[in-house]
């Protein structure tokens, strides 16, 4: 009898499995961001849990644009940071003035594209609920 009852457990879960009732506690984010009313055309959007437990989930920004798949729901702090794609150098002479440029700014991205750490709207608490959510995010 007991190992009957151990069968339907482990087949039950096999099933479960198969058709996603193991995920139905998780969560999809996705939607749009913008800095400065424009849309981040690269960055990283990072959700931290809040209380420090749990893992830190993100995505890729492409085109004022992300999407987050299984991410567990609950209280995190939201993290955006955008960086402008800097273009492959063909030739040693291009290298060269790519590496002059940089070593004139204060960063490499110019400030125009960086999102500061305090722009209104980054590193606030969201709440993420199981199932599928959309979330915009407009920094100033």
């Amino acid at each position: 009898m007991k190992r009957g009852w151990s069968l339907t457990i482990v087949m039950s879960v096999v099933l479960c499995s198969a058709i996603g009732c193991g995920n139905s506690n998780h969560a999809t984010v996705s939607g749009s961001v913008t800095f400065r009313d424009q849309p981040v055309k690269d960055g990283v959007i990072t959700f931290l849990p809040a209380k420090g437990g749990g893992p830190t989930t993100g995505a890729v920004i492409r085109d004022g644009q992300y999407r987050v798949d299984e991410m567990l729901p609950g209280k995190k702090t939201l993290r955006i940071v955008s960086a402008e794609s800097q273009p492959f150098a063909r030739s040693t002479a291009e290298m060269a003035q790519q590496a002059d440029r940089t070593a004139k700014s204060s960063s490499v991205a110019s400030p125009e594209r960086r999102i500061p750490a305090d722009a209104k709207g980054n590193n606030v608490p969201v709440e993420v609920i199981p199932g599928n959510q959309v979330l915009d995010f407009h920094l100033q």
